[in-house]
């Protein structure tokens, strides 16, 4: 503050201005902000316009040379100042003349407006001069003037529905009506509707008629009014009765509007982007604050929205489902609705929307309640169940109940008695904390509820609720609708007291709830029973659960030998069980293939009965009509099949002393990878290939000995008919006048064969790279297929056909891996596609993934980048005047064109593979002038990714390179002409703030312009990063 108020004396000065000019200190900006005020404020005799034009000029030179953050200063001191409203007054014609400033008013100004506590005293002048001086909320788009008033608006309802004195605004608002009023669009636009909402008190018979026209005729339009938490506020806390009509009508679409429902009954709410973990919460919707303001009529809304709800499944079709009984005192009673509404008040993947917003908000208001001592336990559960009713009513009310147990005498013994409040309480649990939603620890299933209620009553000798908990078990144990009777005995066994076993053991004693006898017995037959899939889930786990890795089907390491013979057995065991389970039995007869195929010592026979099985498994291929899916998760054992028989025929097995396999066995074993490479099946097809690849790298078999490379490359030979088979099915279904395609050469792209050839152009990449006895036939047909890649791929991307990056995962790394020696393989490819900018983008990005999962691939992209980029920059611009597709396009490849670590969106620990691999990336260097250019190059200028995929590269070298080439490379590709970065992606704003401690002089004025250029867009997290220098 001292030094703030010396500089501020010191700029005030004839000369003081020169040390601003000199160096641009942030940490001057307070100062500058109080020099600003000095010179505008009352006491002068030249008049305000003059000295506003020479105090502009002068910050605006200022901004020249160290940035725009100064050109906001005198407006941030105007603000500031209790004499605003005279100078917006007498700056009025400069301000209608000259957008730009008023555009920098409201943005400044926007920026105070979020302030909770002081932003609508702050803004208030400027909100006042715009009702005044501007028109707004007449077109269908938002700007800035609009958002400004908007957020007034809200702190304004926000201020009154708290009590506040707003007497002082009030004028503002009326005003604002009025303008509004006057200039009244037919069709209104959201902040329209909002701002009526936002009006409280001074919200008048005109503004409630034209809410209620849209009730009538556009009921969707409303969403604005009920679903914003504000509004919603709003009308609660003064127009109850008009909050129930608009929201009755927005969320239950009569039948003639049904159009604009979804099919859960009832319109869902906002939608908040794809970051909100899940849509429905206690806070959405008008709930809550009708909960708080008028009680009764929320409860209104909800049971027409849960009846709504029911209605629709019952229209549908649904199947019908009910909970029948006498719960809390009611009389015996059915409460209607579907199996997935009891767990609706937590929350749940499926249910409509904001009938769970509604349930969850009327859950905490209750609990607020009982903690306050309004209500006791059992009159919060009562409310819900004389009021919500149905199965959804019926759960939140157990829920209550059972969350606070300690303090329930028999209130909950009702629900006990009834095998369906078990089942649905227990799938609720299951589901809660198997998905990790919010409040899952506290959920606890009802076996642990029963037993905490007759622990209970043991601990205060009570044997009169112990005899009533007894009869409650008798009761279930003779109802009807359980699964079964030994579930539901079981379930009994924990309220029979009995039933209990008490240890002690030191200062605490065991609990154990032990079955009755017939509940023994069939609990241990399900045992039995359930042991060959856990036994099978078990052995998947160990063995097959990474075999499909985030980019494409990875090779299994040698298992630990001691484990492997120990699990042979029980894999024996599985494959000979009644059910015959051969998934958990083929995974592990692919770690011994695999095992073996690394010389570990494994015995004749287990590696015999390996490949029986393997092979018995491949030739039980579908027909082609067969569905699809059945062969498409990673551990089917066809696709462990195709994976481990070509490992078969390398040297270590097939020619192993002694002999591990006989003649005939190899023979079965070739025919079955000929089997897998026509499968109808991609994925099969995909498992194959990569169990072809170490066999590229063997050693050709001697004299007299079918040699391992004529039966890979007849599996190749194979796949490419299935190709040109697959391509004329689709010609052939598409009624194409064409004649059948006989060659690759033929393909055009039309055929649909770009996921076809995925399956075998690895392996011929793989073949060609290689010296053994088919070589020359693998690179004769290299060259053509590739051709014919690439003329599928930019058909596709023609067609804007879907296609992930991990789609070409296996012919990304196989491409790396055939540039280590033949770089022109993969230049030319590239080439080809540059028409397609599409297909290219997809590509690279498949490399860079590929590179980014296998490092050792790394070398081979960092010598491959800089011909890629300088075949991309060195094209010639292109128009995209009105085609979407094509610039989105365009853009996609330029942020591609970075060489950065690109991690899979199947990746469950994106992070830490970053930070693995930082370590291992190629330098900059080499690339500098590329990136250089890459930043400054038109395409893809203000595409959405191209600063995350930057920061992403930059992110792997040391720090002293991200700040003298990292932030200027930034600065260059994220500003525009204005100084505003239009697309500052996810990852800019932290970065910024990592960097602020170590920044050195040079790079300061880079990292300035940036924080500005967030600044300038409005980014939220702007001003965190200016207040770091100030």
């Amino acid at each position: 503050m001292y030094r703030d108020f010396a500089t501020a004396r010191r700029l005030l000065l004839d000369d003081g201005l020169v040390l601003l000019n000199r160096q641009g200190p942030r940490w001057a900006v307070h100062a500058a902000r109080i020099f600003c005020q000095a010179r505008l404020g009352p006491g002068h005799a030249t008049p305000l316009p003059m000295r506003w034009l020479e105090v502009r000029t002068t910050f605006r030179q200022l901004a020249d040379l160290h940035g725009s953050r100064w050109e906001e200063i005198p407006w941030e001191a105007v603000l500031a100042a209790g004499w605003c409203g005279e100078v917006l007054t007498a700056l009025t014609e400069q301000l209608l003349q000259e957008p730009e400033l008023l555009a920098q008013l409201v943005r400044c100004a926007g920026r105070f407006a979020d302030d909770a506590l002081s932003g609508v005293l702050v803004t208030a002048p400027v909100v006042h001069w715009l009702v005044e001086n501007s028109s707004m909320f007449l077109g269908p788009q938002d700007g800035a003037v609009e958002q400004l008033v908007l957020t007034w608006l809200r702190g304004v309802a926000g201020q009154e529905t708290c009590g506040a004195d707003i007497t002082a605004w009030r004028s503002i608002r009326r005003t604002l009506w009025d303008a509004m009023l006057r200039a009244a669009p037919a069709f209104p636009s959201g902040s329209f509707i909002e701002a009526l909402a936002l009006l409280g008190e001074d919200r008048d018979e005109a503004a409630v008629a034209v809410l209620r026209e849209l009730a009538r005729q556009r009921p969707h339009a409303l969403l604005p009014a009920v679903e914003r938490v504000d509004a919603a506020c709003s009308l609660a806390a003064d127009a109850p009765d008009l909050l129930v009509e608009l929201a009755l009508a927005y969320y239950v679409p009569q039948p003639a509007r049904k159009r604009h429902a979804l099919r859960d009954g009832v319109r869902r709410h906002e939608y908040l982007g794809p970051l909100a973990r899940g849509q429905a919460a206690w806070y959405r919707g008008p709930f809550f604050p009708l909960l708080q303001a008028a009680p009764r009529h929320a409860l209104m809304v909800i049971r027409a929205l849960l009846a709504a709800a029911f209605k629709e499944t019952e229209d549908v079709g649904g199947p019908p489902f009910e909970v029948r009984g006498d719960l809390l005192g009611t009389g015996v009673r059915t409460y209607p609705g579907n199996a997935g509404a009891w767990g609706w008040y937590r929350g749940t993947l499926t249910g409509p929307q904001p009938c769970m917003s509604a349930l969850m908000a009327l859950d905490r208001w209750l609990e607020s309640h009982i903690e306050g001592g309004l209500l006791s336990v059992g009159q919060a559960a009562r409310v819900v169940v004389g009021q919500v009713g149905t199965v959804a009513g019926a759960g939140m009310a157990y829920g209550l109940l059972a969350r606070h147990r300690e303090k329930v005498t028999d209130e909950l013994d009702a629900f006990l008695a009834l095998p369906v409040v078990w089942q649905l309480e227990n799938t609720r649990v299951v589901a809660s904390q198997t998905l990790g939603r919010r409040g899952a620890s506290t959920d606890v299933p009802p076996t642990r509820v029963a037993m905490d209620l007759v622990i209970a009553a043991t601990q205060r000798k009570d044997k009169t609720a112990l005899a009533r908990l007894k009869s409650v078990a008798e009761t279930l144990r003779a109802a009807d609708g359980g699964p079964d009777r030994a579930a539901t005995g079981n379930w009994a066994n924990h309220l029979d007291w009995e039933c209990y076993a008490w240890e002690r053991a030191g200062d605490q004693v065991r609990v154990e709830v032990r079955p009755s006898p017939d509940t023994a017995r069939e609990l241990a037959q399900r045992r039995a029973r359930s042991a060959g899939p856990m036994l099978r889930y078990e052995l998947l786990n160990r063995y097959a659960s990474g075999l499909r890795g985030p980019h494409r089907i990875l090779m299994p390491q040698a298992a630990d030998i001691d484990q492997l013979n120990a699990d042979l057995v029980k894999a024996r065991g599985l494959a000979d069980s009644e059910h015959g389970d051969v998934e958990g039995a083929c995974a592990v007869a692919l770690a011994v293939v695999v095992a073996a195929a690394h010389g570990c010592p494994v015995s004749a026979e287990d590696v015999r009965w390996s490949l029986t099985l393997l092979t018995t498994a491949a030739a039980s291929a579908p027909e082609v009509s067969e569905e699809a899916h059945e062969a498409v998760v990673p551990w089917d054992a066809r696709g462990l099949a195709a994976l481990a028989l070509p490992l078969s025929l390398l040297p270590a097995v097939s020619a192993a002393q002694p002999a591990l396999l006989q003649k005939w066995q190899l023979e079965r074993v070739g025919e079955a990878v000929l089997g897998c490479a026509v499968h109808p099946v991609h994925e099969i097809r995909d498992h194959l290939i990569e169990g072809l690849r170490p066999l590229w790298s063997s050693v050709c078999a001697g004299e007299g000995v079918r040699c391992p490379h004529a039966v890979a490359w007849e599996a190749v030979e194979a796949g490419m008919s299935l190709v040109l088979q697959e391509a004329n099915h689709l010609l052939r279904a598409q009624q194409s006048p064409r004649p059948p395609v006989r060659s690759c050469e033929e393909l055009t792209g039309e055929e649909g064969a770009l996921a076809a050839l995925g399956t075998v152009l690895p392996a011929v990449l793989e073949a060609a790279r290689t010296q053994h006895c088919r070589t020359a036939q693998a690179r004769s047909v290299r060259t053509p297929l590739l051709e014919a890649y690439a003329r599928t791929a930019c058909a596709w991307a023609e067609g804007h056909y879907d296609r992930r990056a991990e789609d070409h995962g296996a012919v990304a790394a196989a491409l790396l891996r055939a540039a280590s020696d033949e770089p022109e393989v993969v230049t030319g490819l590239a080439d080809q596609l540059t028409d397609a900018a599409q297909a290219l983008g997809h590509l690279l990005r498949g490399m860079k993934m590929a590179a980014t999962y296998e490092p050792e691939l790394i070398p081979s992209l960092a010598a491959l980048w800089p011909h890629l980029m300088a075949s991309v920059l060195t094209l010639p611009a292109r128009a995209h005047d009105g085609d979407r597709a094509g610039r989105m396009a365009q853009e996609f490849l330029a942020d591609e064109l970075v060489p950065n670590p690109t991690v899979s969106v199947a990746d469950p620990d994106a992070d830490g593979t970053l930070l693995r691999i930082r370590g291992q990336w190629p330098a900059m260097a080499p690339l500098a002038a590329e990136l250089d250019a890459w930043t400054v190059h038109e395409a893809g200028a203000g595409s959405r990714f191209g600063a995350d995929n930057l920061i992403s590269l930059l992110k792997t070298r040391p720090l002293h390179e991200q700040l003298d080439l990292g932030l200027r490379w930034v600065r260059q590709r994220a500003l525009n002409d204005q100084g505003v970065i239009t697309a500052p992606g996810f990852s800019l704003p932290e970065w910024l703030r990592e960097l602020h401690p170590l920044l050195t002089p040079a790079a300061r004025p880079h990292h300035q312009a940036l924080v500005d250029g967030l600044a300038l867009a409005g980014h939220p997290q702007a001003r965190a990063l200016q207040q770091l220098d100030e």
